[in-house]
């Protein structure tokens, strides 16, 4: 945990929990933003079934929309490597 730069042990592993969520959605090529904005929307369903929400299992529901509507899910392009 790196709490150097967070006021508090619990505000580092918030937001080392946060971290993990986005490069999660996005090894899985999904938008960290709109799979962090699925889940919030989808809270008690979540509760319910928690593995229906993992990237890999979201990916299905996601190709199953219309294309206007899968667009937003998909994560933009990677940027580009530094060069060093």
């Amino acid at each position: 945990m790196n709490s150097k730069f967070y006021r508090s042990k619990v505000g580092a592993a918030i937001g080392d929990t946060l971290m993990m969520v986005i490069l999660i959605s996005y090894l899985a090529n999904l938008n960290p933003y709109q799979f962090i904005l699925h889940g919030l929307r989808h809270q008690s369903e979540m509760k319910k079934n928690p593995e229906a929400f993992f990237p890999w299992n979201l990916r299905g529901e996601v190709e199953a929309l219309p294309p206007h509507k899968q667009m937003r899910f998909w994560a933009p392009a990677p940027p580009p490597p530094l060069s060093g």
